[in-house]
């Protein structure tokens, strides 16, 4: 199925939200994304975070269907959601400044 998504420019996160109140932070907590799937529709998603951090909304095809990406949020299986970026210095150093903040 199709979700709308956005990509994380600090950390290279891909992330898309799973069901309405799926509120997905990126690993560093620069952008967010909430909304649910709507198949790709980027209409019906709230997107948090500067623009120039977000790359997207954009359709990415994912292997599960509506029901599966649903069950995942609600029982907390977290195998959808967010696709971890590449491992680099600049995403390294996003998550550690991330953890800082907390």
């Amino acid at each position: 199925m199709n979700v709308a998504a956005i990509r994380c420019k600090n950390c290279g996160d891909l992330i898309y939200s799973r069901a309405r109140h799926d509120f997905c932070w990126c690993s560093c907590g620069t952008v967010a994304i909430d909304g649910g799937n709507s198949g790709g529709n980027s209409d019906a998603i709230s997107v948090t975070g500067e623009r120039k951090y977000i790359d997207g909304p954009f359709e990415f095809k994912i292997d599960t269907s509506s029901r599966g990406l649903y069950q995942d949020w609600n029982c907390e299986t977290d195998k959808y959601g967010r696709i971890l970026g590449e491992d680099t210095p600049r995403r390294r150093k996003a998550i550690a400044k991330r953890k800082l903040l907390e």
